[in-house]
Order: C-alpha cells, then structure tokens, then sequence
C-alpha cells in the first residue's frame, strides 16, 4: 500500500471557488419546526436505540446545518462530544450537532464483530444506516434544518462507519469526513483487528464529497492511501490535486465530477487520538471549512429560480430576484421577485447569486439585513450606484440587532458583494469573521453603526511624555465605532479585495476596518475607496477611514492604492475638533507582523485634535514587526502630526518609507508650546518615535515634501518612559527631498533616553526656509547611553551632503551635545554659515568643504 503524503489545506477557499450546488429545504419548512435550544446536551431515544443531541442557542439563520458525529469503537456519544468538543464549535458557528450511539446488542446476527459501543460498516444492509437515517429524520421533524447541509463525521470504527453513511445514505448526507478510519469495503484496511472479510461494495447514489484524515503515527496512516483512491474513482476525480502544507499537516485536494471533492491529509505527530488544544481546533475548522464547502447539490426546486438558471442540475448555480415593495411574495424570478431579504436567505444555498432589484427612491429600502451562505454573491441590478441623479436604485438596510447582529450584510466565506446602496446599519454596512475570501466592490454606504458599538480598539499602549518615568498608560486602548466595512480574522487564510466603495456620512463609524488576530493569515487589497464625512461618536476616542491591526501571531499583508479620505473627525469650522481622527491607521500588538504598501492616495481636512494624522503607524506592545510604505501620496490639512511612525513596545521592529509624498500644512495652533510636554502629537510632518526599549525603528524618506507645519517638518525623537533599557535603533535616512518651511524647524532629532544606535543620514535636500530653525540636535539623555552617528555630508554613513541648510536668520543649526557631520553642503553662501550659523552647546558640526553655490536640482 502506498503512503499518502498530502498537501492541500482543507481551507477550500481558494481551491473550491467554482462550488456552486444547492438543495431545497425539506424540513426546514415543516409547520412545526423550531429552533429551540436544548440548553446542554440531551438524550433522545428511538426504539431500543438512542443518540445526544445538542442545539445552541441563538441560532441564525431560517435553517441550520445538522452535523451527525460517530464515536470510536468501544465508546459512546457521550465520549465522542468530550473529546471532539463538537459541542462548543456548534455554539460558535450556528449548527446542532448529534452524537449517536453505536449498537450493544448481542442478538444482532449481522454483525461480524460485536463488542459495547460498535458501528457496523462492512455488511450487506448494515442496520446502523437506517438508524443514522432515522436520527436525522427525527431532528428534521423538530428543528430547522437545512436539508441541503447534513453532514457527517467519525472517528476510528465511527469514521469507517462515516464513509458507509456516503457509501449508502448519499441522498441524505451532503459530504462525509472520517479520522483515523478506513476503506469501508475492505475490513483489513479499516484500522480494526484484520480478517478476510470483505464488506458492501460502495455505490452511493450520485458523487459525494468525502475528507479522510490521519495522524502521521496513527496505525490507519498505511491504509490512507487506498481510501483516498476508492473515493477518487467513485467522484471520478480525474485532474491532479491541488496541495499545500501547513504547521499542522498536509493535504492533497481533488477536484471530481459534480462539483465534489475528495480530501486526503496527515495530521503532524498525531497517533490515533483526536487531537487537542491548537491542534484541535485547527482540525475541527478544517473539517467545517470542508463541510461548508459542499452542500447537497439540488435535485428539485422549492422556489422557481430566476430566468436563465440552471435548474435543477448537479452543481448549478442559481439566481434569484428580490424588490423592495414587489407586490406579491413572488417566486424568486425576475418578473416575479421576492419581496424581502429573509426570503432570499431562507430559499438561496452556498453559491447562489441574489440580485436586487432598484427601487424607487420613495419605497423603503430592503430592512433586516441578510446573513449570506459560502460563496453567495449580493449585487443590486441596473447601473452603478455611485453615479448620481439615479431615480431607483438597489438598496437595504439594517436597523434591527436582533437581525445579524444588526450588520446590513453578514459574510460566510468566498461572498461577493457588489453595487449595493446600504445603510443605515444597527451595527456594521458589511462584516464577516473568518471568511476565507471576500469581495466587496462598488457599494454605496452610510449612516452605519447608529448604536455606536465599539469595533476597533487601538491596543493599548503606554504614552510616553517627556518627563522621566511620567508615560501615561491607555490600559484599555482606544475604542473606535463599528466600521461600515469590517472584516475579522484569527485563523486561516483569508484573501480580502475591497474596492470602489464609497463610505461617507455616519456618525460613530470607521470605514474601512480589517482585524487579525490568533493565527490568522490575511492579504487585503483595497483600492480606490472614497471615504468621507466620518464621526467619532461621544463614546468613542478614535476615529478611522481605513483601519489596519494585527495582533497575537497574526500575519497581515495589505495593499492599498488610490484610496481618498477627507473630512475625516468632527469639527464643524474650519479642521481643528475633538476627534482623535485618522485617515489610514496601522496598529500591532504582540508577536505579530504587519506588511502594509499604500500608494496614490489621497488625503485632507483631518477635522480632529492633537493626534488627528494622515497615516498613523504604531506598535502598541508584545514586540510585533511592522513593515510599511506610503508612496506618491499626498497629506494635506491635518491638525495634529500628518505622518507618524509610532515604535511603543518593546523589542519591536517598525519600518517605514516616504517615497513621493507630500505630507504639508499641520493646524495645531498650540503644537510648539505642546512640543515642551510630549514628543509628537503637535503637528509636525513626519515624527518618528522609539519608546520601546529593545525596539528598531527606521524612517526613509526620498523624493517627498514635508512643508507647512506649526512645529517640524521631521522629528525623530527616543523617549523610553519605564527604564527598562536603550532603544535599540533609532535610524532616518533622507535623500533628494524638500523640508521647508516650518515654524519650529525643519529637522529635529531629540532623544531624552538612550539608544545604542541613533543612525541619521540626508543628502540632496532642501532643509532651508522657513521662520524656524533649520536643524535642531537634542541629546537629552543624561546616562551617556546615546551612540549617535548623524551625517548630513562627508560623515560615517557615506551621505554625499549637496544638502541645503540656510535661512533668514541665524542659527541655521542648533545643537545640544551632538556630533555631526556636514560637510559638502550649501550654507547660503560660498564661505560657508556665516557667524552664529552653527550654536553648539556641549556638541560640535563639522561644516568644512562647503560648496561654492547651490546644488542643482536642490534648492
């Protein structure tokens, strides 16, 4: 028997994008269904025989998955929801669960085997299928199930007895995964004591989905191989897998007839045992993810679906119509539409596509949300919405919070949403937690979040002052309103794409909001977004346009391009409020890593106070990595800093770059007299801060300006409050840029704690101009623990000079028990700076070599 090593995640969201099939509810529409909890865990007897069953409360949705789960041999149900914690899973991701219990009697005669606690999965007319029938028929006959999602799974002897389910009960189960299992028709391989018998052949009634699991130590790793080809030549899988390895296992994923699936995987270090902790959650995921990603296909239509669809067929993909106001309830088409989103989330399935239909302006949008199945695509008909004078148009809304949570739109996994007008919202526009893939394009959105619940909460964090050991600690971070469009993620892989939406006009809402946090892996691209007219409510501390944050282990890579934000904050006269107003955010916490590339956006009018910013980075604590760019941008009229790059924590590594930007005109009328209380948050371009001891910090800057504003045009400063130790690295890298005209100075570098390396190189800039200093050199730390290396010319780190430090009156360069370099430079004159050019108190500047006229290009 061959070793099957797979390598394919069970996370389908890539590999199963072209699933589309759906299947009418059967008894979800029964009279006397219900979604009643069974608060716990209860006994149910049929007959002789007996399963538990478990219904969370809180149920979403008309009609919910049903998961059948079958314990190992010698074991009950009772045990099996112990150790597969199925129960808990359910809680949080809406679906009943059922644990049956195999047969004890020692009467049956068509058993092989007989012990306490075995399924029977080898014989002809095995009495334990009509028994799983049975149990799903009798929670049918009771609770809301979504026939077109009964699923099950087993472990050991109740995972050889999962794929006999598939083998003969295929027209009730949807798909069938097994653990630490076996060929159902061959008993040696089953991972059971060996024999010659052989059991049923399997023919189920059409293709089925089927996932088998094993441990890499588990005695059933050798038979692996042979059940995964007994399936592959049911489904007739006939293209090569698609495989991926992940810190827990391999998989190897086949695309087969019908839109099925079959799934091989190897577990990392796991012998025969369900596995726990991380493990276990990550396998129990997986297994849902599998689950969710194969639903019943159709075989006959409750509803007519919309003109143009398949009907009926394996794997098709169905559309239906629904208008705001239709007159009557109406079969889903497009001439008769349905007349509420509840309608269309009761009679759509994973994959199908929902239209809405434009309403006149007059009609009531389209109320009560709707919470989208995997794969589903949401899109108002007719042109785009964001084209004014538009007399109809596709709108919803949500002002119930009873309602999916009170979101307009609630994600599953792999949605589209696209052309939609939403708003107002109880809670969020759109949102989805651990979805896999999400488009989100061209929608309108406003007045979100009417309840102003907290969504977004910058980590805390300690603010440092400039007074010794006097931080001030924000210990519950900074809470910001629910976003318009959300998104969290804390396991897996998720892909996010959110593009040309137009978000403006709330009251207490972010806009664009992405969360990471756990284990999760995300890449997000969002790309000419317009945001605008954005408030921070009264119980709030922040506000944000476009919010970016990772925490725990989290890894996010986001790319955004061509954004605009304006009028982000509160004031209602001229930019100075009370907001704490943020165009683009990036926040991290802990052990985690950020990746974020910004390019061509655009910003203005941060109507906020002290710390309303263009683009804020910053590290909060746990020492997190945090990688960012911003290039051909442009930052104008913010009251607080327009650019920072915030290092907190400690033992965190921040990296930011500049390229082509231009960050101008800070409003912070008080900024140089808050200048004397705390580093930053007092209107300069660009601030770069190190306050974490061990911490690395590095600031490029190439090709921008930084102009206009009421303190400096760049502060780099190190204030480590708590002394626990040196900054680490504190470096700036400037080259052919313009830093000019601001009031306090053009640069200023001031560390009040020590850094071993304080690392500061410009060349071909423009560092004159302006009713300020053009440089300020501070070394404020009184432990000699500064090592500082600061070459604008002719100095250690290799900078050509061709800089250009004058202005109207003297000193062109003030310095405080630093040393650096500047030679090669234009002082305003041949000769070099003139008397009291250069102020040096405990430091020096070597300004020898000036150059004779201004370099070309410069100034």
């Amino acid at each position: 028997m061959k070793h099957v090593h797979a390598v394919a995640a069970v996370a389908f969201a890539a590999t199963l994008l072209s699933l589309a099939g759906s299947a009418p509810q059967a008894s979800a529409a029964a009279a006397a269904c219900a979604l009643s909890p069974t608060n716990g865990t209860i006994t149910r007897t049929l007959g002789p025989r007996s399963y538990l069953l478990h219904v969370p409360a809180d149920l979403k949705g008309a009609a919910v998955p049903l998961l059948v789960s079958l314990h190992g041999a010698g074991s009950t149900g009772s045990q099996d929801e112990y150790f597969t914690r199925w129960s808990q899973f359910a809680d949080a991701h809406s679906f009943i669960v059922a644990y049956p219990n195999a047969t004890s009697d020692p009467e049956n005669p068509t058993a092989p085997y007989l012990h306490t606690g075995v399924w029977n999965p080898y014989t002809v007319g095995s009495p334990d299928v009509p028994f799983l029938r049975q149990v799903v028929r009798d929670i049918q006959s009771r609770y809301c199930v979504d026939a077109s999602r009964v699923y099950v799974d087993g472990w050991s002897n109740g995972a050889v007895m999962s794929e006999r389910v598939a083998c003969d009960a295929a027209g009730v189960f949807a798909a069938a995964d097994s653990y630490g299992g076996g060929d159902p028709t061959v008993w040696a391989n089953s991972g059971l004591p060996a024999g010659s018998y052989s059991g049923e052949p399997c023919k189920p009634s059409r293709p089925i989905s089927a996932s088998m699991i094993t441990g890499q130590e588990d005695f059933t790793y050798g038979g692996l191989a042979e059940d995964a080809s007994l399936w592959r030549g049911i489904d007739r899988c006939s293209q090569p897998p698609s495989g991926e390895s992940d810190s827990y296992g391999s998989s190897s994923t086949y695309s087969c007839s019908g839109g099925t699936h079959v799934v091989a995987r190897v577990v990392n270090n796991t012998s025969h045992n369900w596995p726990t902790g991380a493990q276990g959650d990550d396998q129990r995921q997986r297994i849902w993810n599998f689950f969710a990603a194969n639903p019943l296909p159709p075989e006959r239509n409750v509803l007519v679906p919309a003109t143009g669809s398949a009907r009926g067929r394996t794997g098709s993909r169905r559309t239906w119509y629904v208008r705001a106001a239709a007159r009557h309830p109406g079969s889903g088409s497009r001439r008769a539409p349905l007349r509420s989103l509840a309608a269309a989330q009761r009679v759509s399935r994973p994959g199908d596509k929902i239209v809405i239909l434009p309403s006149a302006l007059r009609v009531p949008p389209l109320g009560g949300g709707i919470v989208l199945k995997p794969h589903q695509t949401l899109v108002g008909a007719g042109p785009s919405v964001l084209r004014h004078g538009l007399r109809a148009l596709p709108r919803i809304e949500n002002t119930d919070r009873s309602r999916g949570s009170g979101d307009a739109v609630e994600l599953s996994g792999g949605d589209t949403v696209e052309n939609l007008v939403i708003g107002p919202a109880y809670r969020g526009g759109i949102y989805g937690s651990n979805v896999a893939s999400e488009t989100i394009a061209r929608n309108d959105l406003s007045a979100t979040n009417s309840s102003c619940t907290t969504g977004f909460v910058v980590q805390p964090f300690t603010l440092p002052s400039l007074v010794p050991g006097a931080g001030v600690p924000f210990s519950s971070g900074l809470p910001n309103g629910w976003a318009a469009i959300m998104v969290d993620e804390s396991r897996g892989h998720a892909r996010l794409r959110i593009a040309r939406n137009f978000v403006h006009d709330a009251g207490c809402a972010d806009g664009i909001d992405i969360r990471t946090s756990g284990t999760a892996r995300v890449t997000a691209v969002a790309r000419r977004n317009v945001l605008t007219r954005l408030h921070e409510g009264a119980s709030q501390q922040s506000v944000l346009a476009i919010g970016m944050q990772t925490v725990g282990h989290a890894v996010l890579n986001a790319r955004l391009s061509r954004n605009t934000e304006t009028y982000i904050g509160n004031a209602t006269l001229g930019d100075e409020g009370f907001a704490d107003s943020e165009g683009l955010f990036a926040n991290s916490a802990g052990p985690s890593r950020l990746t974020e590339h910004v390019e061509h956006n655009t910003f203005a009018h941060g109507l906020g106070h002290l710390s309303a910013n263009c683009f804020e980075v910053v590290s909060s604590s746990g020492g997190p990595t945090m990688n960012v760019s911003l290039a051909h941008s442009t930052c104008d009229h913010v009251v607080g800093d327009v650019l920072e790059a915030v290092n907190l924590s400690k033992n965190a590594t921040m990296n930011f770059t500049a390229e082509h930007v231009r960050a101008a005109d800070s409003e912070f009328v008080a900024g140089p007299a808050f200048h004397q209380v705390e580093p930053g948050d007092d209107g300069d371009c660009l601030f770069e801060l190190a306050a974490g001891a061990a911490s690395t910090t590095t600031v490029k800057v190439t090709h921008s300006v930084l102009t206009g504003c009421v303190t400096d045009g760049l502060e780099v400063a190190s204030s480590v409050d708590d002394g626990t130790g040196p900054v680490n690295r504190l470096s700036f890298d400037v080259r052919d840029s313009s830093i000019t005209g601001n009031r306090l100075s053009n640069l200023r570098v001031a560390n009040s704690s020590p850094v071993t390396e304080l690392d500061g190189r410009i060349e071909h800039t423009d560092l004159a101009g302006g009713p300020g200093t053009p440089i300020i050199l501070e070394d404020i730390d009184r432990t000699g623990g500064t090592h500082a290396r600061l070459d604008f010319g002719g100095g250690p780190l290799g900078s050509a000079g061709a800089n250009c430090i004058d202005a109207a009156n003297v000193p062109y360069i003030e310095d405080v028990r630093d040393s650096a370099s500047a030679r090669g430079d234009w002082w305003g004159q041949s000769t070099g700076p003139p008397p009291g050019g250069i102020v040096a108190t405990g430091g020096s500047v070597d300004s020898g070599q000036p150059l004779s006229g201004p370099p070309a290009g410069v100034c």
